[in-house]
């Protein structure tokens, strides 16, 4: 199969702060539900902490003292 596109090659995606708050939230209590282990495989779960990482990352909101 002939690879069109490399797999490591970055991709943007803009979102408010709000949204990077709101998804944010929602991939942890994902990703700590004992069930999600049996739903998803090993490199999706690990996709998602990535994302959940860089949301975490780049929003000042979510280590804000207020």
């Amino acid at each position: 199969m002939t690879e069109l596109y490399p797999m490591d090659q970055s991709l943007t995606i803009e979102l408010s702060l709000a949204e990077t708050l709101v998804l944010s939230d929602c991939l942890d209590r994902l990703t700590r539900q004992e069930s999600l282990t049996s739903l998803i495989d090993k490199p999706e779960q690990i996709a998602l902490w990535s994302l959940d990482c860089a949301l975490e990352k780049i929003n000042p909101i979510i280590f804000d003292a207020d």
